[in-house]
């Protein structure tokens, strides 16, 4: 068995990784912003093993305020350096996508893997995907690997 020296997960017989590593590894920033409370985040990442791929972690304890007003997403570009129109905000939800909206996020991406459904999605998200695993095909591809 393979694994990613990044991430750490097992690579699948192609030779990727799990998405996760993906954001970092094409030096894009990735946070999570979340109902839940940062610590529970922050736990649940480490448990899962994607802590340190965080570039930002909000819960509605953090000090951002809460879905669907800007905070979250506003806090996350200041601790990134990113204007937020650079952000792709990827939700679950309408309160993801509202907190998108609100903070003037550059692309809102639905995915159907929570409360949300197509019909509910489809109208405050600019894309639809049906499997967060789609989102790869999204990133863009890193300067050193592109063909001349």
């Amino acid at each position: 068995m393979r694994f990613c020296p990044r991430c750490r997960f097992r690579r699948s017989g192609d030779g990727s990784c799990r998405p996760l590593c993906q954001p970092q590894a094409r030096g894009l920033k990735l946070g999570v912003a979340s109902s839940d409370n940062e610590l529970s985040i922050r736990r649940t990442a480490e448990r899962l093993g994607f802590a340190a791929f965080l570039d930002f972690v909000a819960g509605y304890d953090s000090g951002h305020g809460v879905k669907p007003g800007p905070g979250m997403l506003l806090g996350f570009c200041a601790a990134t350096g990113l204007d937020p129109a650079q952000v792709a905000m990827v939700g679950d939800n309408k309160h993801d996508m509202h907190m998108g909206i609100n903070a003037g996020a550059g692309l809102k991406v639905a995915v159907l893997s929570g409360t949300g459904t197509r019909e509910t999605l489809s109208e405050c998200a600019d894309i639809i995907l049906d499997d967060i695993a789609a989102l790869e095909a999204l990133l863009p591809i890193p300067s050193d690997r592109q063909s001349a």
